[in-house]
């Protein structure tokens, strides 16, 4: 959930900064839904490999998993950064 500004301080703000508010709110935005989509592939390569394991076939998702949660915490940092400004 984006952080709302207070009114009485964003009724002050430039167009500028308001812009530049807008933009990162969108960058942000877009790198949660990037995260989400890697954390859905994560867990279901994980269940693939689980059945394949219970089905006697072989899929190895260590590789898969492991990088993306490698994506899926460089997107968490970058978020960090863009947020804590």
């Amino acid at each position: 959930m984006p952080v709302q500004l207070n009114q009485l301080i964003w009724d002050i703000v430039s167009p500028a900064a308001r812009t530049r508010d807008g933009k990162l709110k969108t960058v942000e935005n877009t790198m949660v839904k990037a995260a989400s989509i890697l954390t859905k592939t994560v867990d279901k390569a994980d269940k693939m490999d689980k059945d394949c394991k219970l089905n006697g076939g072989e899929f190895d998702a260590g590789a898969v998993i492991d990088r993306c949660n490698d994506a899926i915490a460089l997107l968490g940092h970058a978020n960090n950064q863009i947020s804590n400004g």
